[in-house]
């Protein structure tokens, strides 16, 4: 049974300063079984049913066959980038990876990890102009609805503003059972 609180919705407001603000972020889902919603974005989001996961091994391991399934329940095409080491550095080689693993007709990305991955599929998702979606692991981490990246350029980390993910379903299934070192690591 999926139980989860939808508590966003993009939306715009005139705001106390006189400026009207734009929340773009589509939908935010917490809650147990938030993954599930997975299965109809083509229809809730717009989106295509042609798409990238891109995570590291060890999330594939646990999660990888279960995100697939909720995928072919809806129909889409989904293919895996799946990063091998346990240390993902943002650095060019990694952006590369994700771009060889892009195939053309990829219609969004998503996004299953927490700081690096979200970093990275946020600026190939802002480069290559399509939405991406974010799936967070780990609870402390509080860059998911940022719209901007922190990437090594050259040897120095920079912040390089983007766009923000179409949506975030951050299953609490999932991120309680991280281990204690990655709660604690925020």
């Amino acid at each position: 049974m999926i139980t989860y609180e939808k508590f966003f919705k993009a939306h715009r407001f005139k705001c106390s300063c006189g400026i009207e603000h734009i929340l773009p972020i589509t939908e935010i889902i917490v809650g147990n079984g938030a993954i599930k919603n997975l299965e109809d974005i083509n229809y809730r989001l717009k989106l295509s049913k042609k798409g990238i996961v891109v995570t590291d091994n060890l999330i594939y391991r646990k999660l990888g066959s279960q995100i697939l399934d909720i995928f072919k329940k809806g129909k889409c095409n989904i293919k895996f980038s799946v990063f091998s080491s346990k240390t993902i550095i943002a650095l060019e080689k990694a952006l590369v990876k994700i771009l060889n693993d892009l195939d053309v007709d990829t219609e969004f990305l998503v996004a299953v990890g927490s700081g690096t991955i979200n970093d990275l599929v946020r600026f190939i998702s802002f480069k290559i102009n399509k939405p991406y979606i974010s799936i967070p692991t780990a609870p402390s981490m509080d860059g998911y609805t940022a719209n901007v990246s922190l990437l090594i350029n050259n040897g120095f980390k920079s912040f390089i503003e983007l766009f923000d993910p179409i949506a975030i379903y951050a299953d609490t299934k999932i991120l309680k059972n991280v281990p204690d070192v990655f709660i604690a690591a925020g």
